[in-house]
């Protein structure tokens, strides 16, 4: 199976000691604003263990830090689910939240009403949170990313009505938006309780490793979740490499496996030259500490998604038929239409 399958990964395993605390407060969390709802419902959202992924991500942090990286998972997941409908259906409820998100992301605070949707509400409260003590700057780029992000999931929402067919290259450029790295990267600041300073945020270095932990991330998740996606009948760059280069399946599992460790590799030689570009920015003492934090969220993440992905509920085989038996995510809340 997929899940199975071993990547070489150069970064040593991390997981927080707060992992089972955080996800009691999330389900807590996630059921009291009906995002989840008891029953059922509740036993998928715990089964697939999408929240764990914070726990990799972010194994340093104090409980309360850890289980805002619990609420943003939750969010994350069961916002992509929402998107996840029976062939021929048209994500209604999906899009009408995505809007709805947009708005609240550009305005100057994020204020829901009465009749706002729970996935709605669930962001807002992120949102809300991640926010706290954060400078002018980041809250400015965490929304740019925010919207990258929420605009990608359109987009893939218009290219499968319109019957639209992407090449590899095409596809991986909208998965380096929708996978959502860059806002778990800030996430990583906030709960981190550091800001990279603006030189260094914008230099070409930190953003090849930001480039690198966003495509290694979707090169695990296209492996991981490749039986989740072909159960589901959704785009996946295993089964695009199996028809555009006619190699089996797993050539195409295997190919995808050597790239994603060439990048990890690549990760690596660009660590080196993080003291010197510290040195040329002449940063301070406090400024290379954060740029020194935010490389190891970066290999936090690498390591983390590889590690989460190899057991998560998500991606193992109980989770197949119950995606092919609904044609719908395995959160899923929202109606279609």
């Amino acid at each position: 199976m997929p899940q199975d399958v071993e990547f070489s990964v150069p970064f040593p395993f991390q997981v927080s000691p707060h992992l089972a605390t955080a996800r009691a407060r999330n389900l807590k969390w996630a059921v009291q604003l009906s995002a989840v709802s008891p029953g059922e419902a509740a036993e998928r959202y715990s089964f697939s263990q999408v929240t764990d992924l914070a726990a990799y991500y972010y194994p340093d942090v104090d409980a309360d830090d850890l289980a805002l990286g619990y609420d943003l998972m939750g969010w994350f997941f069961l916002f992509d689910d929402q998107f996840t409908v029976p062939t021929g259906q048209y994500p209604v409820a999906a899009v009408a939240d995505c809007r709805e998100m947009i708005r609240l992301a550009l305005a100057s605070s994020a204020t829901t009403g009465p009749e706002t949707t729970p996935l709605v509400v669930a962001f807002a409260d992120v949102w809300t949170r991640m926010s706290i003590g954060m400078s002018p700057q980041w809250r400015a780029q965490t929304t740019r990313d925010i919207l990258d992000y929420l605009w990608a999931n359109l987009t893939e929402v218009a290219d499968a009505r319109a019957n639209t067919h992407l090449t590899p290259a095409e596809y991986l450029q909208l998965r380096r938006k929708t996978i959502g790295v860059r806002i778990s990267l800030a996430t990583g600041e906030r709960v981190g309780h550091f800001e990279v300073p603006a030189l260094a945020r914008s230099s070409s270095l930190l953003e090849r490793m930001r480039l690198i932990a966003i495509d290694h991330t979707i090169l695990t998740n296209e492996v991981h979740s490749l039986d989740k996606e072909e159960a589901a009948g959704e785009p996946n760059l295993i089964l695009m490499h199996m028809r555009d280069q006619q190699l089996s399946r797993t050539q195409a599992i295997s190919q995808t496996v050597k790239e994603a460790d060439n990048t990890a590799q690549r990760f690596r030689d660009h660590e080196r030259q993080i003291p010197q570009l510290c040195t040329d920015l002449a940063l301070s003492t406090a400024d290379r500490a954060a740029v020194r934090s935010y490389v190891d969220v970066m290999r936090a993440l690498i390591r983390g998604h590889y590690d989460w992905s190899r057991t998560a509920g998500r991606y193992s085989p109980q989770a197949k038929p119950l995606i092919a038996a609904t044609q719908t995510g395995i959160s899923r809340t929202g109606d279609a239409s």
